[in-house]
């Protein structure tokens, strides 16, 4: 049987055989087995092969972190890092976190004090809108960081992030080791207000276009990115 070979054409794989030829489109060599890509790899013309080794060294790569949104989510946190503003990331990650002690601590207090239970669900459809929103506000702030371009402002805003974060995650832990000092809704109210403030900082810093970004970030390294531990 003649050997069978493998073109790259306008991003379909032509298989030519001694049958008709077969287009497989390259969703179509994403999907193969690893056993199977490494053999179309292997048939491959030569100029071929380095683009299918790096599709197949995404894949491999991918599988590691159990899935593409989580590699995109270490991906994008790898950039945050190595651009020095990774403080603002976790800031905002301790927000989140001092959330749900607020929430975890005014639905035992409601419990305890009583509350009917229509009311208190109404408190958490307020708890999860409220959530929803913070939530979405982390996801935006990270894409605001990967577009914002070294700077002295940059570095000194992400140097304030960095000290303010210290104070909350003291005042994280104080909430966890003694229950009766939980965080209030002023303290919460406080800390919301000056996030706001962050951001729009953040917002103002974004220099870098949407296609400069989306160049960037797809010619960054897979292998800069450390998968999960034990994987």
């Amino acid at each position: 049987m003649a050997s069978k070979i493998i073109i790259l054409i306008s991003g379909f794989l032509i298989l030519a055989a001694t049958s008709p030829s077969v287009a497989v489109s390259i969703e179509k060599f994403k999907s193969l087995g690893e056993a199977e890509r490494a053999k179309a790899i292997e048939v491959a013309p030569l100029a071929e092969r380095d683009t299918l080794r790096k599709i197949d060294r995404h894949i491999r790569y991918v599988a590691k972190f159990e899935g593409e949104d989580r590699f995109q989510a270490a991906k994008a946190e790898e950039i945050i890092y190595e651009r020095g503003l990774s403080p603002l990331r976790l800031l905002f990650d301790t927000r989140m976190q001092l959330w749900d002690q607020y929430t975890a601590g005014v639905r035992i207090a409601n419990k305890n004090a009583g509350l009917a239970l229509d009311d208190r669900r109404n408190v958490e459809l307020a708890f999860k809108k409220r959530s929803d929103l913070l939530t979405d506000r982390y996801l935006s702030l990270i894409q605001l960081l990967l577009r914002v371009e070294p700077s002295k402002a940059a570095t000194d805003l992400s140097e304030n992030a960095w000290k303010w974060n210290v104070e909350l995650r003291a005042r994280y832990h104080l909430n966890e080791s003694t229950p009766e000092q939980r965080i209030t809704k002023d303290e919460m109210d406080a800390i919301d207000r000056r996030m706001d403030s962050i951001y729009e900082e953040v917002d103002r810093l974004k220099k870098v276009s949407a296609k400069r970004f989306q160049e960037e970030y797809d010619q960054f390294p897979d292998e800069k990115i450390s998968p999960p531990l034990g994987r």
